[in-house]
């Protein structure tokens, strides 16, 4: 089968599962936008860039070195989850050592009582981590997504029981402790079925993990950083309470990216490092993705642009209205972003990891600078920002990603992307102008949002069933194993 073929039916069979992943993050964020003021979730996206930063690099960058090697025997195994056990084990002691510090530094901070639970994370999570990586390595998405699917539901109660409760800003810490708990039960109870673990620790044989792992640690870490820049400059120079509502512009905007992104996250880079060696089917698989990604996920950024004012009150109350201008000038980073990100796949599977570490340390330092420029025009000026430099990042980076590792012609990848883009943007169009119609009905807000969702809907059905046929019937016959002719796919030639 195809390296394309494989990617698109392991898509169908995992998007259910991330579905609902992606829609009870949503439903976090409207229960506790709904219950929370603007400043204390500014403060939960201060705790969500904790997180995310000490997690990038406390796996040490091993995962990713699991699945790019591909012989990794058990004894390795067993050596590098020793370690990131004791890593963790580490991690959670400095937290839980730094909350008398953090008091005296910031007495008036809703922050010190909650570091030894956010620590608690970093305790937990290493006892499942290797486990998911393995079954990625391996194919077993369904596994992942199921796991990942029941831990992601048990959080997301815990945190809305908990903000129903009054709990505050410790349902949301609250509810990642539960996640992650129940996450990696699951992983390890599974896993260690298919793997067992040994009470062994070399670490002489884990030495080329540790190498690779340097370069992908140091990567996450400044891609982190780069992506939440914009958080830790509005929160420090404009307050949390404008970082709130910036916050839940960007949550949004990037809704799309953590809905379908993942899915082809997950597979695409154990199917890459398989067929690391065949950059014709690496160029195939990738355009396959890249249509597939445009197709799902333009026309909800470009819909939900065009009915922001109506979806943004309806869905997360009253009070919200200033994160609608933020959503709009974000909008095309949210688009660049679902693009751009497919590239880290290729890079890690070509093990061209220092590549990746260069140019994320090139996108952090460009972030940085950009974003306490504009700091001083208030927050529309750093969303305008955001959006304009990734796509400079996207232009740029081009060549080093696709046309260096794989040989991708920028024809081949933009005819990929154009048609189902341009289909996203009159979808748009046509909703926004829907939109101006209904306001002048005086129709209540939640039908109208019902109209706009469902006319939208309804308009890039039939735009896609007109003029897209022939591609979409090429994909449906690649989701169920048929042959096609190379025509019938679009974006095929010139790779």
């Amino acid at each position: 089968m195809k390296l394309n073929r494989r990617i698109v039916s392991d898509a169908a069979n995992v998007s259910t599962a991330n579905v609902v992943i992606a829609g009870t993050q949503l439903l976090e964020t409207i229960v506790l936008a709904r219950m929370l003021r603007p400043e204390e979730i500014g403060f939960i996206a201060v705790i969500t860039v904790i997180l995310g930063l000490v997690r990038s690099f406390a796996d040490l960058g091993i995962s990713n070195a699991i699945i790019h090697f591909q012989d990794t025997s058990r004894a390795v195994f067993s050596s590098l989850y020793w370690l990131l056990v004791a890593s963790g084990a580490l991690l959670f002691g400095i937290f839980l050592g730094s909350r008398p510090l953090a008091a005296w530094c910031l007495p008036d901070s809703p922050l010190p009582p909650l570091l030894g639970w956010i620590g608690l994370n970093f305790l937990i999570i290493p006892f499942g981590t290797l486990y998911q990586f393995h079954f990625q390595k391996e194919l077993h998405f369904r596994r992942i997504t199921i796991v990942e699917s029941i831990a992601r539901c048990t959080g997301t109660m815990s945190v809305v029981f908990l903000a129903l409760r009054h709990c505050g800003i410790f349902s949301y810490v609250a509810g990642q402790v539960v996640y992650n708990s129940v996450k990696s039960a699951l992983l390890l109870a599974v896993g260690f079925r298919a793997l067992p673990l040994s009470f062994t620790f070399d670490l002489s044989s884990i030495k080329s993990y540790l190498r690779f792992g340097m370069f992908q640690m140091g990567e996450r870490v400044v891609t982190f950083l780069s992506a939440n820049i914009d958080y830790l400059i509005i929160g420090k120079f404009l307050g949390t309470r404008e970082l709130g509502f910036y916050k839940i512009a960007y949550e949004l905007v990037t809704v799309p990216q953590r809905l379908v992104n993942p899915i082809f996250g997950s597979l695409a880079l154990p199917r890459f490092a398989k067929n690391q060696h065949d950059d014709a089917a690496l160029r195939e698989g990738l355009l396959t993705m890249l249509r597939l990604l445009t197709l799902l996920t333009f026309p909800l950024l470009f819909g939900l642009a065009a009915s922001a004012k109506v979806f943004v009150p309806v869905v997360y109350g009253p009070g919200w209205d200033r994160a609608v201008p933020l959503l709009w000038l974000l909008t095309a980073m949210g688009l660049f972003k679902i693009l751009g990100n497919i590239g880290g796949s290729v890079i890690v599977a070509k093990g061209h990891v220092k590549t990746g570490f260069i140019w994320n340390c090139i996108i952090a330092s460009g972030n940085c600078t950009a974003f306490l420029i504009a700091v001083r025009w208030g927050a529309p000026a750093i969303a305008a920002a955001y959006s304009f430099i990734s796509l400079v990042y996207l232009l740029s980076s081009f060549h080093s990603y696709y046309v260096a590792t794989i040989g991708l012609s920028p024809r081949a990848y933009v005819r990929s992307i154009t048609l189902p883009a341009v289909l996203s943007a009159a979808t748009g169009a046509a909703v926004f102008g829907l939109y101006g119609a209904l306001g002048r009905a005086g129709i209540q807000p939640f039908f109208e949002l019902t109209l706009l969702v469902g006319s939208g809907i309804a308009i890039y059905t039939l735009l896609n069933i007109f003029i897209m046929r022939k591609e979409l019937t090429g994909l449906w016959h690649e989701i169920h194993g048929k042959d096609i002719a190379p025509h019938d796919i679009i974006g095929q030639g010139n790779q």
